[in-house]
């Protein structure tokens, strides 16, 4: 299972899966707030940066930076490369 999500794309989708959690829990009522969970799974590929769907279609949405390896972290922080 090999990265295919950029950074970009893996923060707009963990921003927007717990927008769409939250507004769906606050606006639907009774058993409708399970659709909330749904989100779950835009989450899971911004956490893990691995997207199946992308796979499959041979997407990859990582800078050229980060396919030679000196990633930059999701969240800042420092990270270090291989030699270093």
């Amino acid at each position: 299972m090999t990265i295919n999500v950029g950074r970009t794309d893996r923060i707009r989708r963990f921003v927007l899966s717990v927008l769409y959690m939250a507004a769906l829990y606050l606006l639907l009522d009774g058993n409708e707030r399970y659709l909330a969970l749904l989100a779950v799974i835009p989450m899971t590929t911004a956490i893990t940066g691995y997207c199946w769907h992308y796979a499959m279609l041979g997407v990859d949405t990582r800078s050229e930076e980060e396919k030679a390896g000196s990633e930059v972290p999701l969240m800042g922080g420092h990270m270090h490369t291989k030699g270093v």
